[in-house]
């Protein structure tokens, strides 16, 4: 292969990165990467065990094996390879649900309007469903599951890093707003046995969060509150957790959100904001694919620290500093008050 078509090689590859994202979705709703988890099968058990034709299902693993996704020992033998150990089930931080999730019908039709989004700076999944993304998923619980499942699993190894890399000492009381079921308050609970907590999110969230905080042992500390955080948020507190929220929504609507917050801050309070930012340049980042996804489907964005600054001061908050993490999210931590 000559250096001149180089390219043109990569090109195609990337042209057929939706065929690749539907291949991954197929073998993970399969279940291969469990079913050889312990010992190579051969096509025609991993067929029977699956339901699936043998031949189709051979073609697709070979296919897949090609980009490292499963290796194929001898003909039609198939093993595990790091890149298909990440749809297990059964392994911390597993991508098995994100792999269900991120190329599911809904998703797929949204991308189909990608130049409507371009071209009206509006999103495209109510255009393209007839229902905007978190209403399309109260009506499809399958795929709910899989996106709560793969956001809880995204979010495993911030909970975890996040109680080591800010130091909670005399803080008296957390809220975490938007806080699902509470991974990460649980976790800072856990490191610092004084703190108390509030969980703070939608009622239909709140009611399934219970089970997960009494497992963790932190619900004598933790209080369950519902509500939208468009309208009130728990007042009085010394800290406001928001992770991965303001990602969700636009500048107008994240002005608002941190406006509402700013209400229920007291004067010596802190808003703490894990995100990622988005960086100068042409490295690669996840922020940068992250922020097209929420262009299409939501209408929100990943920022830019100037951005995240513009956002801050214009709801009275006065951005301080920012800890980076092991992982690609930061820590923004800003004080009530006017940034000059």
């Amino acid at each position: 292969m000559t250096e001149e078509l180089m390219p043109m090689v990569v090109m195609k590859q990337m042209l057929y990165g939706g065929i690749v994202a539907k291949s991954i979705q197929a073998v993970a709703e399969l279940g291969i990467a469990d079913l050889v988890a312990q010992q190579p099968k051969h096509v025609q058990e991993l067929a029977e065990a699956t339901g699936t034709d043998v031949s189709s299902l051979y073609r697709l693993l070979r296919g897949l094996a090609m980009l490292g996704v499963f290796r194929e020992i001898v003909t039609g033998e198939f093993t595990n390879t790091p890149l298909s150990d990440c749809l297990r089930c059964d392994i911390p931080g597993s991508l098995h649900d994100l792999a269900l999730y991120v190329p599911h019908d809904g998703n797929w039709r949204a991308w189909m309007h990608l130049m409507d989004v371009l071209k009206t700076g509006k999103a495209s999944f109510k255009q393209a469903n007839g229902l905007e993304l978190f209403e399309y998923l109260n009506t499809h619980p399958k795929t709910a599951e899989h996106f709560n499942h793969s956001m809880t699993s995204w979010s495993v190894s911030v909970a975890a890093e996040f109680p080591q890399v800010y130091n909670f000492k005399d803080v008296g009381s957390v809220v975490d707003v938007g806080g699902g079921h509470g991974l990460l308050l649980a976790s800072i609970l856990q490191a610092n046995p004084n703190l108390r907590g509030v969980l703070f999110d939608l009622p239909s969230v709140i009611e399934g969060a219970l089970p997960f905080l009494a497992e963790k042992g932190v619900t004598k500390r933790c209080d369950l509150v519902a509500g939208s955080f468009f309208e009130s948020i728990p007042a009085g507190h010394d800290i406001y957790l928001m992770k991965h929220i303001l990602h969700s929504w636009s500048d107008e609507q994240a002005t608002e959100l941190l406006s509402c917050c700013r209400k229920a801050i007291p004067p010596h309070g802190k808003l703490l904001i894990l995100e990622m930012l988005i960086p100068g340049g042409n490295d690669f980042h996840p922020a940068k694919w992250f922020d097209i996804s929420m262009m299409v489907s939501l209408g929100g964005k990943e920022r830019t620290e100037r951005e995240f600054r513009r956002l801050l001061a214009q709801s009275d908050f006065k951005l301080q500093r920012i800890l980076p993490m092991e992982s690609p999210v930061v820590i923004l931590e800003a004080n009530p008050g006017i940034a000059f």
